[in-house]
């Protein structure tokens, strides 16, 4: 579903995460299909850049690694991503509730997250149901850059309006 947001020559921001790992094989896909062209991505993640090299150009920022998450974290990896300008910033997230909005366990990812985001025509978060209702420590944007979510069919009707009600825009994926 994500996926089917980008077009030809979009510059596109990446986060971590095994959501938007999912969104980076879709992309691969679509550009072997020749459905997708001249994307450039700037991704924290390693994983991700593995995925999408083979098929577009890809920027990684450096910082400070973070193994856990094969993903580059910290001020460096901020400054750089803060010299740029995307046209869409997809974003994972640990947790999203009503209350406190989009969050992440991890500071350095948090400020990088919000970075992205404020620094994006259009974010887009990607993130199980099982997240919904949920808060994780840090909370890097509480409705003010990020009013977009995508996530799977499990989630409870209930989960679904809460988000709706909040005036955050739905996607359920395929």
């Amino acid at each position: 579903t994500a996926a089917s947001f980008v077009r030809n020559d979009d510059f596109l921001f990446i986060d971590c995460g095994t959501t938007t790992l999912r969104l980076c094989e879709s992309l691969a896909e679509r550009i072997k299909q020749n459905t997708l062209s001249g994307i450039t991505v700037v991704t924290n993640s390693f994983l991700n850049a593995e995925i999408l090299a083979p098929y577009c150009k890809i920027i990684l920022p450096g910082g400070a690694y973070f193994p856990e998450r094969k993903s580059m974290a910290g001020t460096l990896c901020e400054s750089f991503v803060n010299q740029f300008y995307f046209n869409i910033a997809f974003l994972g997230a640990d947790g999203f509730s009503v209350e406190t909005g989009f969050s992440t366990s991890e500071i350095e990812f948090a400020h990088l997250s919000g970075i992205a985001a404020a620094h994006s025509e259009r974010n887009v978060v990607l993130l199980d149901s099982s997240k919904l209702g949920k808060r994780s420590n840090i909370v890097y944007d509480f409705f003010g850059n990020v009013r977009e979510i995508v996530t799977d069919r499990k989630a409870s009707n209930d989960k679904l309006e809460a988000v709706r009600s909040a005036g955050v825009i739905l996607h359920i994926a395929k």
